[in-house]
C-alpha cells in the first residue's frame, strides 16, 4: 500500500524531490543513499581505500580517473557528468 501511496505522490502530485546533484560529492551521494551503499561498501567495489573516498565527498581530494571510472561503474553516474564536474 505504501509503494502505490509513494507511486501516486511521485507520479500525480508531482511530490518527487527535484534537486539535482551540481557536484561529483552530491552525486556520489545521492546514488550511494538510492542503493543503500555506505563509503565503507562502496571503497572494495572500486578498488580503493575507504579514507579516500571520504576525503573526495569532503572535497579534500580531487578525484582521480580510477575513482570516476569505479563510481561511473558501481553507481551508474553518467560519465558526461563526471567529466563535466571533475
Amino acid at each position: 500500500m505504501s509503494v502505490a501511496a509513494e507511486k501516486y505522490e511521485d507520479e500525480v502530485l508531482g511530490l518527487s524531490p527535484t534537486k539535482v546533484p551540481g557536484t561529483i560529492a552530491e552525486a556520489i551521494e545521492l546514488k550511494m543513499f538510492e542503493n543503500k551503499m555506505t563509503q565503507a561498501k562502496l571503497a572494495p567495489e572500486i578498488g580503493i581505500g575507504q579514507s579516500k573516498i571520504s576525503e573526495i565527498l569532503s572535497g579534500k581530494r580531487k578525484p582521480d580517473i580510477s575513482f570516476l571510472k569505479g563510481v561511473r561503474k558501481i553507481l551508474k553516474i553518467d560519465a558526461d557528468f563526471l567529466l563535466d564536474h571533475a
